[in-house]
């Protein structure tokens, strides 16, 4: 196959087919079920060029709240397999969700006794996030933090003041509540309770919310000392709560194993001839499959390899705060809609994308005759030939892409 021929391919006629399989290569990392069709859950692949989350110790908690929370809230769109930044906010779409239930299932939501019990609940909510806080100051004022070996939950346990009589105070409030209302559906009028804390944005509700700032993200890495890296306090907000675990501690790795020049620690084969034969009912849009503007109508693609390498790779689960509960229809008969809900994130680091042909040098040279061209996203004007291979990379040191997420219909 002849390098302009590999280079309309991927470009071109078998551009769908390339991401096809890519999405095809990344469902290992995120899923075990081979057909997601039989289940209610779709793959959704992004361009591992692009930005993913940042983290680590050279970046602010605020910065990273920010992007987990844009990348972890984005409702999916599942007429479409690529992911999706700007379908919609699951936070909204919930509490959204949660008042149309709860209207359409208690006549008596306008109740004065419930009114006051909400309010005694949203009071008792902030009341013990507070008591939380001066615990906290009061571990570190004894010492906590200065070599002692009593850990703050043992600590918390034995001499916390505030924050046993608080919880105690917010316990009796929502059980009060939960038996006023009329209400049948468990648990609705104390998660929308939480959710009015979790969209507070001027302050911090433990449990139901974080906090975040909008820097820009080119602009925390050409920074040259950690002070210029600190947020201005008047730029932190706060956002519904999201959290994934051992981010940090991830992303530290892999930068170190990056700047260590060590060989790949993942290298996914993008076989194109496997992603003819697959449907797209087996990644959760079986709606494509009948599209025949996606009918996959290439010969076999010839005698090159694509693949994609990374220095590292791993899908975190999305945890939720305080204010998440399960609006599927299975808990919920009324519910109103539906939402494609992220439940995994798949972020890679060190991205590049690796292509075997006969003739590199040929194929890198009908490369840079083009313009505004891509391959998953890679510009491929940006290609280099180390030996037979022509690379391609993504020169985001220091920030994870954001490769695919897993949803689930919600």
């Amino acid at each position: 196959m002849s390098a302009a021929s590999i280079s309309r391919v991927l470009r071109g006629s078998g551009e769908r087919l390339v991401w096809k399989a890519y999405a095809i290569a990344l469902r290992v990392h995120l899923t075990t079920i081979d057909k997601l069709d039989q289940s209610s859950k779709a793959i959704f692949v992004a361009s591992p060029f692009q930005y993913g989350i940042p983290a680590g110790t050279l970046v602010p908690d605020e910065i990273t709240n920010e992007q987990l929370y844009r990348k972890a809230d984005a409702i999916q769109d599942r007429k479409r397999p690529g992911y999706s930044s700007d379908g919609g906010s699951y936070f909204e779409f919930a509490r959204s969700c949660l008042k149309t239930i709860q209207n359409a299932s208690s006549s008596s939501a306008n109740d004065s006794r419930i009114i006051d019990a909400q309010k005694k609940v949203w009071a008792s909510q902030e009341h013990s996030a507070s008591a939380y806080l001066k615990d906290v100051d009061l571990y570190k004022s004894s010492g906590g933090l200065e070599g002692t070996s009593v850990s703050f939950e043992a600590w918390m346990s034995k001499y916390g003041v505030y924050s046993s009589s608080a919880r105690k105070e917010q316990e009796n409030a929502e059980r009060k509540l939960q038996e006023l209302a009329e209400n049948p559906i468990e648990g609705i009028t104390i998660a929308l309770a939480s959710m009015r804390l979790a969209a507070e944005t001027k302050k911090s509700n433990l449990g139901c919310n974080m906090p975040c700032t909008a820097q820009d993200l080119p602009s925390l890495f050409n920074t040259s000392s950690a002070a210029d890296r600190q947020v201005n306090p008047d730029n932190i907000f706060y956002r519904p709560q999201y959290s994934i675990s051992g981010l940090d501690q991830r992303i530290e790795s892999w930068v170190s194993q990056y700047h260590r020049g060590e060989d790949e620690a993942v290298k996914l084969q993008l076989d194109l001839n496997e992603a003819k034969n697959t449907a797209w009912a087996d990644l959760g849009f079986p709606h494509l499959d009948q599209d025949p503007t996606n009918a996959e109508d290439l010969e076999v693609m010839g005698d090159f390899d694509i693949s994609l390498k990374l220095t590292g790779m791993q899908a975190f689960d999305v945890e939720r705060g305080f204010w998440d509960i399960d609006i599927s229809a299975q808990n919920f008969e009324k519910a109103p809609n539906k939402c494609m809900k992220t439940t995994r994130l798949l972020l890679g680091y060190g991205a590049e994308l690796e292509i075997t042909p006969e003739h590199p040098r040929q194929l890198q040279s009908s490369f840079k005759e083009t313009k505004n061209s891509s391959i998953l996203g890679f510009p491929v004007t940006n290609s280099t030939v180390d030996k037979d291979v022509v690379r391609i990379s993504s020169n985001h040191t220091g920030i994870t892409a954001l490769l695919a997420v897993l949803a689930k219909e919600s």
